[in-house]
């Protein structure tokens, strides 16, 4: 009799073990097809649609150039499935903010970034501090071009004008993460390559989130610059053409989209 019962519990024993393994392979099977389902964008995909956050796979290998601050935002919006609002604030919109707004939205989608665009024309940045738009920006993560086109000074005006940038970037950096990059470089210019040399300097010094990309550009002084800037009235060439475009909004989107 004991033998019976120690055969039979022993026959149950090996059903449901084998019935448990044969379960786990399922879920285990279930999982990886979720996973090869899943969706990982790419430049040139499209993001499937959807109204939360957590019905998206969000791909942090995009995100692993950007500084930790803004990963942060990212981990605590995928957290609280609240889409996170990106500003670009651009002196136009045509040479690098677009590019960089749509490069974003394809392969994140719009619904995990919300992305304004505003731009400042020719305002200096005492200018800017009075403009009602930018002083009431509501954002998460702010991509700023620094107005040093128009504030090339000197001397005691020079500190003037950053000490005003400063207040502009610490009134933004209450509620936001602010990453300031300056303009494109200039062919053959004297004061303001010096000028921006001493923006970034000073901005690094008091550790601000600068986006250098003027070291990615052909030497300012040659030649090879010349094919990504346009031939100005007067033969100054300070704007980029639609290649120069390219290259910048290259560079400020491979911070986003990490290759």
């Amino acid at each position: 009799m004991k033998k019976l019962s120690l055969i039979l519990l022993v026959i149950v024993g090996v059903i449901v073990l084998g019935y448990g393994r044969i379960y786990w392979q399922e879920q285990i099977a279930q999982m990886t097809y979720q996973n090869q389902e899943s969706p990982k964008t790419k430049l040139g995909q499209t993001q499937p649609e959807a109204t939360q956050l957590n019905e998206l796979e969000f791909n942090m290998e995009y995100a692993r150039n950007l500084p930790q601050k803004v990963i942060d935002k990212i981990g605590t919006a995928i957290e609280n499935e609240t889409p996170l609002q990106l500003t670009l604030v651009a002196r136009n919109e045509d040479d690098w903010a677009k590019g960089v707004k749509e490069a974003i939205l394809e392969v994140y989608g719009s619904n995990f970034w919300n992305i304004d665009i505003e731009t400042y024309e020719n305002q200096n940045i005492s200018a800017l501090l009075q403009n009602d738009s930018l002083q009431n920006l509501q954002a998460d993560v702010i991509v700023f071009e620094g107005p040093f086109l128009n504030n090339n000074l000197e001397g005691p005006e020079w500190a003037i004008a950053f000490e005003e940038l400063k207040q502009l970037i610490n009134d933004w950096e209450e509620e936001a993460v602010v990453m300031i990059h300056p303009p494109n470089p200039i062919y053959g210019g004297v004061h303001f390559p010096a000028q921006v040399e001493l923006y970034k300097n000073h901005l690094l010094e008091e550790e601000y989130l600068y986006l250098d990309h003027w070291s990615e550009w052909p030497d300012y002084n040659s030649e090879e610059i010349l094919p990504y800037l346009d031939d100005n009235e007067g033969g100054y060439r300070w704007h980029v053409n639609p290649a120069g475009a390219k290259f910048w909004q290259d560079y400020l989107i491979n911070y986003f989209i990490a290759e």
